[in-house]
């Protein structure tokens, strides 16, 4: 206790400090000269391939898996380095996200594989589609978003009997398959007027069809990857018509975007919902040749679009 006493008396009080008189200097400004130093060398390019300039892996991938899963998408990047371009595929321009009715399951078909990266997950939208006409049963409400990961070495088959929930009138039931990569920009094949041929293939049941996601992954990515939008066709009396969904989103048909259809003959009607002054296409194949609808949402919310098939 003494020493303690003996250490507070014999302890010097600290110093105050003194208010400088020396004036600040930037350390990168040569004050001599006035000069400041070269500016540093600009930051690496992206990854040539790169579409969206980014430097984390599978971004697109990630951005699509957070879709599908029907729960919130989070965009964590830094004030003012978010891409709009990769935002919008997920999301109206009200920001309400574009997603399927329920989130995304792995098709029985996995749980027979052995241990790999392949992955095909399946989430599905059912729409009201009605008709006038006589067709009404074959007329099927379900549509099916399939994302695949990894789909090598022959990639993996789909038939009628995969899809979940079982498709209307199943035994009979046509479907257009198309991939998220054909619609890429600059693939005229999935342009307006072009043969369906070019853009999809048919689904019928007995057959399949074999999905496959590339076997190398893009600059900077770690894994292959694409999405498979299966839409029934649906006959008229002008050809059958297929409805492959909104253009530039991941989950091409949704509730968020497309309220109904209505067949009637050869014509074939969609109400839509969005943010008003908002524009929407539509990507069809009607009769065997690919058509685009385009439509502009009006100030109450919603609009109604029609095509008419050719006779």
């Amino acid at each position: 206790e003494r020493e303690r006493e003996r250490d507070v008396t014999t302890t010097p009080a600290k110093r105050q400090p003194q208010p400088s008189t020396k004036i600040f200097k930037h350390p990168g400004i040569n004050h001599e000269s006035g000069h400041e130093p070269p500016l540093p060398p600009p930051p690496p390019t992206r990854p040539a391939g790169n579409p969206y300039h980014v430097s984390r892996k599978n971004v697109e991938l990630q951005m699509i898996i957070a879709t599908l899963s029907a729960g919130p998408v989070g965009i964590g990047d830094g004030v003012g380095l978010t891409n709009a371009t990769l935002v919008t595929h997920v999301c109206r321009t009200d920001g309400l996200l574009l997603q399927a009715d329920k989130a995304a399951t792995p098709l029985d078909a996995m749980y027979s594989m052995p241990p790999s990266d392949t992955q095909l997950w399946q989430a599905h939208t059912r729409l009201v589609v009605d008709s006038s006409d006589a067709n009404q049963a074959l007329l099927s409400p379900v549509f099916y978003t399939v994302l695949g990961v990894d789909l090598l070495d022959g990639g993996m088959a789909l038939a009628v009997p995969d899809l979940y929930p079982a498709a209307a009138a199943a035994t009979q039931a046509v479907f257009a398959v198309a991939a998220l990569s054909s619609f890429v920009p600059g693939n005229s094949q999935c342009a307006a007027g072009q043969p369906a041929a070019g853009c999809v293939r048919v689904l019928k049941p007995g057959s399949a069809v074999t999905l496959q996601t590339g076997q190398t992954p893009r600059p900077g990515d770690s894994h292959t990857h694409d999405v498979f939008y299966v839409s029934p066709m649906w006959p008229t009396p002008c050809g059958d018509v297929a409805l492959l969904g909104e253009d530039g989103k991941f989950v091409r048909v949704s509730r968020n975007r497309i309220l109904s259809v209505h067949v009637a003959g050869c014509h074939v009607n969609f109400t839509l919902t969005g943010d008003p002054g908002e524009a929407a296409t539509l990507t069809l194949i009607a009769n065997g040749t690919i058509a685009k609808v385009h439509a502009s949402i009006g100030a109450s919310g919603s609009a109604t679009t029609t095509y008419i098939l050719p006779h």
